[in-house]
Formats: structure tokens, C-alpha cells, sequence
């Protein structure tokens, strides 16, 4: 292995073993007002970018402001879990980070939610995993064409929904150097069992079905 190379893997493992360890602190700032009082002041920039099916989705990107413009950093791009907006204290999780660290971060709404576009002639608050996935890949792409940002030295970062696709990612996508995933949603099968009632259950499946149904009709009346 080339000395740089491995030079290269040794400082990322040390940026990881960074971030793993700011995340047991990260709890005291709810508990203790002291922790919180420097968070909520870090300066970011606001961002947009295209996705590959021309989605416009918008968020932030923090870095940190003893650091020059023109360093390249590290970025960990993050995104929230379901339905959560960038607001729902994903900004705390970067500006925490960024405070702490020599990285920038880049988190972003999902598509159809917040301030993030849908695709024209589809429905907004719809949640497709397939998608939201593709579109984490599509703000791995846009922080690669930062000219502040390290395009060998990408993280993502997902919590809940997100910290399932965040693992899906980082097995496809070959740009990803770490994933950091928060109590991942990883089994739906297995989490419906755990939240519907089972009395329910087939109900509520039905009802999935015929939504598909009507989905599959409607996509059919365009063709």
C-alpha cells in the first residue's frame, strides 16, 4: 500500500474515532443549559442542488469559521430520519460537530418535505426509500464540487429512517469513507409488528395495497 495512501486512511479512522467519540457529550447538551449556549451560532451558508432526476432539494452547510475558505475539510453529509425537517435539531447535530472537529457538514431536507422541491406532477410528504437513498447519493455528488470540501474524505450521516439508508449507501456507493447510522430503521416488517396493533394489521395492509393500486393507475394514464 502506498505511504500516502495509507497516511490518508490512518487520518480518516482518526476522524471517525473523533466523531464517535463527541457523540455520548452530544446528550448532556439537553440536560445542561451550559452545553447549549454556544450552539445555534455557527455561521452556514445556505445550499441548493439538482438531483438526478432534476429535484431541487435545499439545506445548509456548515463549516467551521476558524478554518480558511479555501481548506478543503472532511463533510459529512446528513439527513433526517421520515418526515423530520433539517430544523428538528439536525442543525444542532452539525453545528456540534463542526464546532468540535476540522470537518464541514452539509444537511439538506428530503425531497418534498421543508424547503426541498418534488418532483413536478408528484405528490409533496411522500416517502419513497429508493429515492431518498438516490438522493443522498446526488448531495455526496454536490459536496464533491465544493471547492472547501475534500472529495476523497465524504461521510453520511442518517438517524432513525435515515440511519437505514445511510447503511444502504455506504455499501453501493464507493465515494462513502464512513457511515455513521443513529438507531436505524432497518427491519419495516418487524417494526410494524412493534407499533400496529395486530388486531389491525390486515387492515391497514389492505389499505397499502390498494394504494399501489391506485398509484399503478394513475403512473398508467400518462403512458
Amino acid at each position: 500500500m502506498p505511504l500516502n495512501d495509507l497516511w490518508g486512511r490512518l487520518e480518516f479512522k482518526h476522524f471517525v474515532n473523533s466523531l464517535l467519540r463527541l457523540s455520548p457529550p452530544f446528550c448532556k447538551i439537553y440536560s445542561n443549559p451550559k452545553h447549549a449556549e454556544p450552539l445555534h451560532n455557527m455561521p452556514r451558508d445556505n445550499i441548493e442542488f439538482q438531483t438526478a432526476d432534476h429535484v431541487t432539494l435545499r439545506g445548509w452547510f456548515f463549516r467551521p469559521p476558524t478554518k480558511a475558505p479555501e481548506t478543503r475539510l472532511h463533510c459529512l453529509v446528513m439527513s433526517h430520519g421520515f418526515s423530520a425537517l433539517k430544523e428538528m435539531e439536525l442543525d444542532t447535530f452539525a453545528e456540534y460537530f463542526t464546532q468540535n472537529l476540522p470537518i464541514s457538514c452539509l444537511v439538506y431536507d428530503n425531497r418534498g418535505f421543508g424547503d426541498s422541491d418534488t418532483k413536478e406532477g408528484q405528490p409533496r410528504h411522500e416517502i419513497l426509500p429508493s429515492q431518498q437513498t438516490s438522493d443522498i447519493s446526488d448531495a455526496i455528488t454536490y459536496a464533491q464540487s465544493r471547492a472547501d470540501v475534500d472529495p476523497d474524505r465524504i461521510g453520511i450521516w442518517g438517524s432513525s429512517y435515515s440511519g437505514g439508508h445511510v447503511l444502504w449507501v455506504g455499501a453501493v456507493d464507493r465515494r462513502v469513507k464512513v457511515v455513521l447510522s443513529q438507531v436505524p430503521f432497518v427491519d419495516g416488517w418487524q417494526n410494524m409488528g412493534r407499533l400496529i396493533r395486530p388486531d389491525i394489521m390486515e387492515a391497514l395492509n389492505k389499505s397499502y395495497q390498494e394504494g399501489m393500486r391506485v398509484r399503478g393507475r394513475r403512473c398508467s394514464s400518462f403512458l
